[in-house]
């Protein structure tokens, strides 16, 4: 964005640049409808915040039905709890802490099993949940894992894990679901 007085004071540099020498930094968050491919509406927030708080802003476009295809950061339990309390999915890769022990679970091919997650024994820093609502997500819920390959950023083929609310595995195929 500009380098200008106000944006600088309302977005500041990222950590380490000097004032002169860059530009401020915004966070933006999109969702896109892959119904008709476009943007459905934005949310910004200044470079310290974590981008969920605009998914905070953009759940409301999320319908019974919906799919939410999201990166890493978005396969939380909160995340999906919400989407599941909505009647809505998520599909995305398991958040690099979480472990998978594809040896647990009910197998339903190869490569993919039925796992519970369970909720975790305190809300997290970050919720913007009020207890009242984080206490009305479920304990626990079943979700999908899925094995795939894919590129890394070395373009290397490296084993990834998909998590999905899509349950039902002859209707939503391993390969399709792991390709979004």
């Amino acid at each position: 964005m500009p380098d200008t007085k106000s944006n600088c004071e309302a977005y500041p540099y990222a950590p380490g640049i000097k004032p002169g020498s860059g530009f401020p930094i915004i966070r933006l968050g999109g969702l896109i409808d892959l119904g008709h491919g476009g943007l459905q509406d934005f949310s910004f927030s200044k470079f310290k915040t974590s981008e969920l708080r605009g998914h905070d802003a953009l759940e409301r476009y999320l319908e019974a039905g919906g799919i939410f295809v999201g990166d890493r950061l978005y396969s939380t339990y909160e995340i999906i709890g919400r989407l599941r309390r909505k009647d809505a999915h998520f599909t995305g890769r398991t958040h690099q802490a979480r472990k998978i022990d594809f040896r647990k679970g009910r197998k339903l091919g190869p490569n993919e099993r039925l796992l519970t997650y369970h909720k975790p024994r305190s809300q997290p820093k970050g919720s913007q949940l009020s207890k009242q609502d984080w206490d009305a997500l479920p304990a626990s819920m079943e979700v999908r894992i899925i094995r795939s390959k894919g590129p890394n950023r070395e373009g290397k083929q490296r084993v990834r894990y998909v998590v999905t609310t899509l349950l039902d595995h002859v209707k939503y195929p391993a390969e399709e679901v792991s390709s979004l």
